[in-house]
């Protein structure tokens, strides 16, 4: 008689499948979003202090101009720059414009969309006009025109000429300084704000032989 020998049941076998695993996917992904993330925060923080105009001074054209202006003549500051020095009476009414060069020392070109404070209904002085010339030109007042926004580009020099308005004397206040300028550009579609610096420092005085008269 033969005996028969029963085997344990046997797991059927898994079927083979056709997807491949999906896990390396899900890696490539998530570093790819990592990778765009990173680059999203380097942008935005290269472009939250990208400042290629005037890195130090703004040099090229300058000088003062207008009825009262005394020409104080060349100095130097604690670091070593030099600067032309005026002084400019302080009279309401009167107007004086100062010369300056605005370069760009980068390959980004940004388009420049304002120059100058915006108008403060207390402040001392007023912007009254800004107009500006390419170099070549001469640093005269031929050749300017009104202030509109333009392209700055790699290496390229504008001439700007400020006029500003005196608003107020304020007798029992000092002497007043005008050494920057605000400018407003805009790069890659972000606008930011930087300050000038011309090669000029205007004091406004209170001429000693006239009353203030607000």
């Amino acid at each position: 008689m033969q005996t028969g020998v029963r085997l344990p049941p046997r797991d059927p076998e898994l079927a083979p499948t056709s997807a491949p695993p999906r896990r390396w996917r899900r890696r490539v992904v998530v570093t790819v979003l990592v990778l765009f993330a990173g680059a999203l925060a380097f942008g935005g923080l290269f472009l939250s202090n990208y400042d290629p105009i005037c890195h130090e001074q703004c040099t090229g054209v300058n000088g003062v101009v207008g009825p009262g202006v005394t020409d104080l003549g060349d100095m130097a500051s604690p670091k070593g720059e030099s600067f032309e020095a005026y002084r400019v009476d302080r009279i309401p009414g009167r107007k004086f414009s100062f010369w300056f060069t605005l370069s760009n020392e980068d390959h980004i070109p940004v388009t420049v969309t304002h120059i100058g404070d915006p108008p403060h209904p207390w402040g001392p002085y007023v912007v009254a006009s800004v107009r500006t010339q390419s170099m070549g030109k001469g640093t005269t007042e031929q050749g300017l025109a009104v202030f509109h926004p333009f392209v700055l580009g790699h290496s390229d020099f504008v001439n700007v000429l400020v006029t500003m308005q005196v608003r107020t004397c304020n007798p029992g206040q000092g002497p007043m300084w005008v050494g920057s300028v605000p400018v407003t550009f805009t790069v890659l579609g972000v606008t930011r704000h930087t300050t000038v610096y011309p090669p000029t420092s205007i004091e406004l005085a209170l001429p000693k032989d006239i009353a203030c008269q607000v």
